[in-house]
């Protein structure tokens, strides 16, 4: 039997789980079927957020830039997204993901939880394993100006996962009642053990792209008019190292600034734009350290208090200004 990846989450009877108990196949089955759906679920890329980014076909090519590091065992996704004509009349879109192919929508006149938003999928060419920009590239095709109001986007699940050494997929069948327990590749219980332990949680905290935000101070000057909200899982530490990245660059050749995230917990770290940071790139990564969540709490917050992230900015040397339109933190 393959290395199915159940459609709901299995459970297990803690009362069968004792140490000194005789080991039963069920049991090592149903925690067998619990490492592959947590394998195989998928996860959250983009969070759901506001874009606010306006386009018309004055503006040609657009493209809306997610920096991640993904599930590496995602084969497909899919997008969300939220976006109105504000016009008078609806407006088409066409909408290109990753390498896949151009579809045109219709963007509405009118902005409202109940529009269905726009989904696209996007089929992978290849496993993605590490840190990846994902460009959502858009053309207007009208002269009225279309809001992308938000996007999101999270992977497919998987209906199995590779019996080899980088899946480690469980044959369920090896878990048959009364059979014996032996080490074979991707078979009973050292296989099982094997799969829960390259089980890796993995988070993304913020992913946002929006409207460009810029300063010519050389003083720091918050990005965001209220801190974003970033609570790291708990995994045996009360903090967390958090990589994070900003898409930016100066206004010209020949400047410097310097991008400041602070977390509420007091932490701090930097990313540098120097003279060659005259165009929109990707900077970073670097990491921040964060809390995580406190499992003895009912709500999880340390000290019953969110953890935050607050970016901000100033122009170090050269003038013109610093410029940000993305910040992406998450586990890496």
């Amino acid at each position: 039997m393959p290395a199915s990846v159940p459609y709901r989450r299995p459970g297990i009877e803690h009362a069968d789980v004792k140490v000194g108990a005789s080991v039963r196949g069920f049991t090592s089955r149903n925690a067998a079927e619990l490492a592959h759906w947590t394998r195989g679920r998928g996860m959250c890329i983009v969070p759901h957020s506001r874009c606010g980014r306006r386009i018309s076909s004055a503006d040609g090519t657009v493209a809306l830039h997610y920096y991640t590091l993904p599930s590496p065992f995602a084969i497909a996704r899919i997008w969300s997204i939220h976006a109105h004509s504000t016009g008078s009349t609806s407006g088409d879109m066409d909408v290109t993901i990753g390498s896949g192919p151009t579809r045109t929508y219709t963007a509405p006149t009118v902005t409202s939880p109940a529009n269905p938003p726009i989904v696209y999928v996007e089929e992978l060419a290849a496993k993605v394993v590490t840190a990846t920009d994902a460009t959502v590239t858009l053309v207007a095709n009208t002269t009225d100006t279309i809001q992308i109001d938000s996007v999101s986007c999270y992977e497919l699940p998987r209906p199995a996962l590779t019996e080899d050494a980088t899946e480690y997929g469980v044959d369920l069948e090896s878990f048959f009642p009364q059979s014996s327990i032996h080490d074979t590749a991707n078979e009973s219980a050292h296989a099982l053990a094997e799969l829960v332990d390259d089980l890796n949680p993995r988070r993304v905290y913020i992913n946002q792209y929006h409207t460009d935000w810029s300063t010519s101070s050389g003083s720091y000057t918050d990005v965001y008019t209220l801190p974003l909200p970033a609570l790291a899982p708990y995994t045996g530490s009360a903090t967390k190292s958090v990589t994070w990245a900003v898409w930016a660059s100066m206004s010209g050749a020949g400047n410097s600034g310097t991008f400041r995230l602070t977390a509420a917990s007091g932490a701090t770290d930097t990313i540098t734009l120097t003279a060659d940071a005259s165009t929109w790139a990707i900077y970073g990564t670097s990491t921040i350290t964060i809390n995580a969540e406190d499992v003895t709490k009912v709500d999880g917050l340390p000290a019953s208090t969110w953890e935050t992230l607050q970016l901000a900015a100033k122009v170090d040397s050269g003038g013109g200004s610093i410029r940000v339109a993305g910040l992406y933190a998450f586990d890496g």
